[in-house]
C-alpha cells in the first residue's frame, strides 16, 4: 500500500530550496561587507567630529581596554582626528603597555610628521616600561 503526501503539507524539496537560497542570499551579503572592509569610506565632517570628541572622552575611561579601543579608534579616524594628539600624547604615559602602544600608532597615523616628536616625549615620560 502506498502512502500519498498530505495535500497541506510543505514538500521536503521546496523546504531544501528555501534554504538553498537564503545561504545564497547571506553569501552574498557577507560577500559584499568583506568587498567594503577594505575600502576607505567617507563620513561627514559633523560625524567624524563627534566620533573623535567621543574616543576623546574615552581615553580617560578607568577601563584600559576602552582606553586601548578609544586610541586604535582614532588611528583608524587619521588625519580628520588631528585634535585628538593632545589627549593621545597624555595616553603615551598611560599606565597599560597596550594603551600607550595604541596611542603612538595612533599619532604616526593621524599626523605621521610627530613621530620623532613622540618617541622623545615617550622616552622621557617613560611610555616604554613594560
Amino acid at each position: 500500500m502506498s502512502r500519498q503526501a498530505d495535500p497541506g503539507a510543505p514538500h521536503r524539496g521546496s523546504e531544501i530550496s528555501g534554504r538553498i537560497a537564503l545561504h545564497l542570499l547571506l553569501g552574498l551579503v557577507l560577500a559584499g561587507s568583506l568587498a567594503a572592509c577594505g575600502r576607505e569610506r567617507t563620513r561627514p565632517a559633523d560625524l567624524t567630529e563627534e566620533m573623535v570628541d567621543a574616543q576623546i572622552t574615552n581615553l580617560r575611561s578607568e577601563d584600559y581596554t576602552v582606553r586601548r579601543c578609544a586610541a586604535r579608534a582614532l588611528g583608524r579616524i587619521g588625519p580628520r582626528a588631528i585634535k585628538a594628539v593632545p589627549a593621545l600624547l597624555r595616553a603615551l604615559e598611560d599606565s597599560e603597555s597596550t594603551v600607550r602602544s595604541a596611542a603612538g600608532i595612533a599619532i604616526d597615523r593621524i599626523d605621521p610628521s610627530a613621530r620623532p616628536h613622540v618617541l622623545v616625549r615617550a622616552e622621557q615620560k617613560g611610555a616604554f616600561r613594560p
